[in-house]
């Protein structure tokens, strides 16, 4: 039986989100414009999917006249893939993202990507997931794992969907076993 992962890939605007989702596509970063928010993609259990999943990546846009697309797709994914890139994206996501979906009352994972780490900055990796990573982790138990990307190195790329995929899946295990008992 082949499952589908809907990945909805959330953040700030710039953050790359698109980027993402190119280079994945692509296997390459694409240098010219691209556009805000692309269209959904659909990817089939034989590309490098686990378990014979299916995923649909649906990209956002954090535009306030796009809030209701947002919460749309936010209620319809099985994985949330939320995306920063600087230090003010990264304050947004406890300030604002994470209680967003709350206030929607979703209860579905959280990947959280730290974005555009090819970029010159003063911080290590272990910095990094010990300044930001472990306390807002810490913060808000929906976030079930971090990991940091380049979509212009094709850094972690892969790595990145891959466990959307394998969180995503888990998840819509779950809910299609436990449904009679499960409140979503």
């Amino acid at each position: 039986m082949t499952q589908t992962v809907r990945i909805c890939v959330v953040g700030d605007d710039a953050t790359g989100k698109s980027s993402l989702i190119t280079s994945l596509v692509r296997d390459i970063f694409v240098t010219s414009k691209i556009q805000t928010v692309l269209p959904q993609i659909t990817l089939p259990p034989t590309l490098g999917t686990p378990d014979n999943v299916t995923t649909v990546i649906v990209d956002t846009s954090a535009q306030p006249s796009q809030r209701e697309a947002l919460r749309i797709e936010i209620k319809k994914c099985n994985v949330v893939l939320l995306v920063y890139s600087d230090h003010y994206s990264y304050e947004r996501v406890a300030l604002f993202w994470l209680p967003y979906f709350r206030s929607l009352g979703v209860n579905v994972p959280v990947v959280l990507c730290a974005n555009k780490s090819d970029l010159p900055d003063e911080s290590s990796m272990a910095q990094v997931v010990e300044e930001q990573m472990l306390p807002v982790m810490a913060e808000f138990k929906e976030i079930d794992s971090c990991i940091r990307t380049s979509a212009r190195e094709h850094h972690n790329i892969n790595e990145v969907f891959y466990l959307c995929q394998k969180v995503g899946a888990v998840r819509s295990v779950f809910c299609a076993t436990h449904s009679d008992n499960l409140r979503l």
